[in-house]
């Protein structure tokens, strides 16, 4: 992924200007795919959804000086939310227990597909760093040398965690443990 040369204007009016206005831009383009991955990290918590994706573009605000635009602003913003994600769980670590949502939904493997919550039960019952890789590339279309890049971690954990989330998601589906 590039910057745009929008983006670049606009990060550049932030950063010696403070322009909210361009602020705005970033957030209108920005803040709808931010808000998605934490859906989907957060089991379709919306409330949590909303708290995160409102940190999230609370700390760009407040760092976009540091962003050197060594990697696309995307990645970096990504990088943001998978790590306040990834800091909320640990914080939250023996309060929050993501798997006892939606316990009541049916098990059928022909409408997985169609199913948007039982995806969503799936994908909750995945490790945190498994989970934030899965929804980068089946949600999100990212690829694994972009997620290693926005997780921080090699591309091959990244692809071990996408081949343990698809190995767990079946196990769950085939075996009714939703």
């Amino acid at each position: 992924m590039k910057n745009t040369i929008d983006e670049i204007a606009w990060i550049s009016r932030i950063v010696l200007f403070d322009d909210e206005r361009a602020f705005a831009k970033l957030l209108d383009k920005y803040h709808p795919v931010v808000r998605r991955i934490l859906l989907a990290q957060t089991g379709g918590d919306e409330a949590l959804s909303d708290d995160l994706t409102q940190e999230v573009f609370i700390k760009v605000w407040l760092n976009i000086r540091n962003f050197k635009m060594r990697s696309s602003f995307s990645t970096w913003l990504f990088r943001i939310a998978c790590n306040e994600y990834l800091d909320y769980v640990r914080c939250h670590r023996n309060v929050t227990d993501f798997s006892l949502l939606k316990d009541d939904i049916p098990i059928d493997v022909e409408t997985v597909n169609d199913n948007k919550e039982l995806v969503q039960v799936c994908i909750s019952r995945l490790s945190p760093q498994c989970r934030v890789c899965m929804v980068l590339f089946y949600i999100e279309g990212l690829k694994t040398n972009e997620i290693s890049e926005i997780v921080g971690i090699a591309e091959t954990a990244v692809r071990a965690h996408l081949s343990r989330g698809r190995k767990r998601m079946k196990e769950l589906i085939e075996n009714d443990k939703l």
